[in-house]
């Protein structure tokens, strides 16, 4: 490229402009779809870039087998996923500037490289730009400050969401335990003889669940922003939230139902959405089904009905919660996870890993709380089993991918990692099992 190509040279340097002006587009089209539109249309660098900077932190985490010093160093990949995405964007358009006024000067590579980066960061260090090249340095000019202004704009929303979902576990913190856990919700409020206080945090988290899941699939690095104590994780609250709803409609035929079904629909729907974002990001089967969209949209249907026939497995004593509860997860399935991870997703059944064994403990120490329970131990197991159903595998898989504290009932963790037990409220002399002490291993 530094070679005197005589009357070749128009014809030969129209292919770096070319190649710049559709990395220039390219790379636009990626920013716009991260930062601006509100919706999550997928982006193949921001996916690229975010996920390459997911592997190397948790390659680098599953080094350490003590917990709070993984929670250490994964704290950082949410924010270093952030600035990776802006580096990559700036570098990019410093290259697809050089290109182009290579193109259309007579600068050498090394030339054009320093006047892009000169115009793009308005340092003004490269002299005057000669005519021809005026246009395309104005437009790098203007570039630099518009990247940096979205950045400063998109942080502002994103750690506000951040605090609200933060707020929300912190709260539930108080009554759930830290880490939080379903059965020890029903046992704190039912013995602080506070049903209304159960009605009130069910609604509180269904509208918590609408906004993660809102927030988390719209900006994925917010999934992986971590909470201020290692023992805490929105994760682990949303499925301790959900657990105490499933089991509050299981065991007791007169509890908070409307407001339970409603946070069992929409936190279900969260935790298979937020999974869906995350195969999304990780698996070449998703790019073959937007492919295949893509070609014959009009042609392409997502089958729920193996997801759907499971509603069919949950004991109701009440019509019109059955039919309320497969509408709702009818309209829920087709509209919002009608994606490439809604293909996934829509076609698998997992059976429960949650053994009747760990129920009956639970229900045992609830009966010594004083939860009221007025149903038959069978029916409600064969209850909250066929609704656990639902989000069971989806949290256990992203407990998994995020490596959130291992609160009971929250599955398998890579390294493998000892539970933490929230401190129980209900009275050891009592019978009630005493909490394990936490993993505090050096």
């Amino acid at each position: 490229m530094e070679f005197d190509l005589g009357a070749w040279d128009p014809i030969v340097r129209i292919v770096p402009f070319t190649i710049g002006a559709v990395l220039f587009v390219l790379n636009t089209l990626s920013l716009v779809r991260t930062m601006v539109i509100p919706r999550a249309i997928p982006s193949l660098l921001a996916a690229a870039v975010t996920r390459l900077v997911n592997r190397a932190y948790t390659l680098a985490a599953r080094l350490h087998p003590n917990f709070r010093r993984r929670d250490r160093i994964l704290s950082w990949n949410g924010p270093v996923a952030v600035f990776a995405n802006l580096s990559v964007w700036l570098i990019i358009y410093v290259l697809a500037y050089a290109l182009m006024i290579y193109g259309i000067s007579d600068y050498t590579f090394a030339d054009s490289l320093e006047a892009a980066g000169s115009g793009l960061f308005t340092l003004g260090l490269f002299g005057t730009p000669t005519e021809s090249q005026s246009f395309v340095e104005f437009m790098a000019a203007a570039t630099g400050p518009v990247v940096i202004a979205l950045l400063i704009g998109f942080l502002p929303t994103l750690y506000s969401a951040w605090l609200a979902r933060e707020n929300a576990t912190s709260l539930l913190g108080t009554m759930a335990g830290e880490p939080a856990w379903g059965p020890e919700l029903l046992a704190r409020t039912s013995l602080l003889g506070s049903q209304i206080r159960l009605q009130d945090i069910f609604t509180f988290w269904t509208e918590s669940a609408a906004n993660i899941r809102l927030a988390q699939t719209l900006y994925p690095p917010l999934s992986r922003m971590r909470s201020a104590i290692a023992e805490r994780h929105w994760l682990i609250s949303l499925l301790a939230v959900i657990d105490a709803a499933a089991l509050s409609t299981a065991l007791n035929s007169k509890g908070p139902r409307v407001q339970a079904l409603s946070l069992i629909e929409e936190g279900s729907l969260t935790m298979n959405a937020l999974l869906a974002a995350e195969l999304s990001q990780s698996t070449s089967r998703t790019l073959r089904l937007a492919a295949k969209r893509t070609l014959s949209p009009h042609h392409h249907t997502t089958d729920f009905s193996e997801y759907l026939r499971q509603l069919d497995q949950i004991p109701s004593d009440s019509t019109g919660i059955a039919s309320v509860r497969k509408a709702i997860s009818t309209d829920t399935l087709r509209t919002g996870m009608g994606t490439a991870g809604g293909d996934i997703l829509g076609s698998e059944a997992h059976p429960i890993q949650l053994t009747r064994s760990e129920f009956d403990e639970a229900v045992a120490m609830l009966t010594k709380a004083g939860v009221p329970i007025d149903t038959d131990p069978d029916k409600a197991w064969a209850y909250f089993s066929a609704t656990r159903q639902r989000y069971e595998y989806a949290a256990y898989r992203l407990a998994m991918i995020y490596d959130a504290v291992r609160a009971p009932w929250s599955g398998e963790r890579k390294p493998t990692t000892k539970v933490i037990h929230p401190t129980s409220a209900v009275a050891e002399d009592d019978g009630a099992s005493s909490p394990e002490k936490p993993d505090t291993t050096p």
